[in-house]
């Protein structure tokens, strides 16, 4: 149905983990249907578990179903 690419990094300044989501795709026929969000919600569960303190997301300016997801889930 998806997929996402979370990245470990390591930042100096707050000397933790964090992670950077470099990727998050939902195939045609299963978006807007809670796969993002879902795909989402492990991917910060993964991270805290192993103990970031930070998760970075990106995307394009035009990309505004992103942007929408991100800023629903917080």
């Amino acid at each position: 149905m998806g997929f996402t690419l979370p990245y470990p990094t390591f930042s100096s300044v707050s000397k933790a983990r964090k992670y950077t989501l470099n990727d998050l795709f939902v195939h045609l026929d299963h978006r807007r249907k809670g796969v993002a969000s879902t795909l989402l919600s492990e991917v910060v569960r993964h991270a805290l578990s192993n103990g970031a303190v930070r998760l970075h997301l990106e995307t394009e300016a035009s990309n505004s179903s992103a942007q929408n997801l991100y800023d629903s889930e917080g």
